[in-house]
């Protein structure tokens, strides 16, 4: 059974590239949690940032994983690959902003 997205157009891709921005933004900021000097701090301090940094760079990681997922699945709409099922919509128009988060999805 194919659906439908109502949202007008040019939404799809916009959210598309606000995830993508999301993913770049938060590669930039696992790459700059990363480069961080830890020279010059006591071992106590030390210690703490160095668990501060694996904490948050493992976070933006993942968070950097989630976001290149959405992009791709907007992109693979876009390439016209289509909705397949509610379900599929549902979880897309979740991703949306949230003004289009009630956008009507009609099954044809």
């Amino acid at each position: 059974m194919g659906v439908t997205l109502d949202v007008p157009p040019g939404v799809l891709a916009q959210a598309g590239k606000a995830w993508d921005d999301a993913h770049d933004k938060l590669t930039g900021a696992g790459t700059r949690l990363g480069n961080i000097e830890l020279a010059n701090l006591s071992t106590t301090v030390e210690s703490a940032v160095t668990t501060f940094l694996e904490v948050w760079s493992g976070e933006t990681a993942v968070l950097s994983r989630q976001a290149s997922s959405h992009s791709a699945a907007f992109a693979d709409l876009d390439a016209d690959l289509g909705l397949t099922d509610v379900a599929e919509a549902e979880r897309l128009r979740s991703l949306l902003p949230f003004a289009f988060h009630d956008a009507p999805i009609e099954g044809e």
